[in-house]
């Protein structure tokens, strides 16, 4: 699933840790990203994101940072220096950095523990030259 949140939804709390106030669902955790619609590398990770969850089921929660004022102060306010800003989301909220691949294989192994991922490929002729 994923889900454009609005820049109240991310707050600094008492302890100085940026956390998401919308609850994540799926037990396995969450990615957080800072997007924008004119980047392209934020495109390519969406479309990958939605791969990946077809793979291991994870909630993606996006903020578009140059939607509004708002959102551009919020992305000034936690540092962002590029798009997309990638973070992981704890069950707790709290966001930590996500340094890990933007690939759909590491993005669904993010999530997966001890599990090979491999995207599924679609058939290619040379697969089928024994059959000829």
């Amino acid at each position: 699933m994923s889900t454009e949140l609005a820049p109240n939804a991310v707050q600094k709390g008492y302890d100085g840790k940026w956390r998401i106030t919308h609850p994540a669902a799926a037990p396995g955790g969450a990615l957080f990203a800072i997007t924008s619609d004119w980047c392209t590398h934020c495109k390519n990770l969406k479309k990958n994101v939605q791969e990946a969850q077809l793979i291991q089921p994870f909630d993606f929660f996006f903020l578009d940072g140059d939607q509004t004022d708002a959102h551009r102060a919020k992305t000034t306010e936690m540092g962002v220096q590029g798009f997309p800003t990638m973070y992981q989301v704890g069950k707790d909220g709290v966001l930590t950095e996500y340094n890990g691949g933007r690939h759909v294989e590491a993005l669904a192994r993010t999530f997966t523990k001890g599990v090979n991922v491999q995207r599924a490929r679609a058939p290619t002729a040379s697969m089928f030259s024994w059959f000829l």
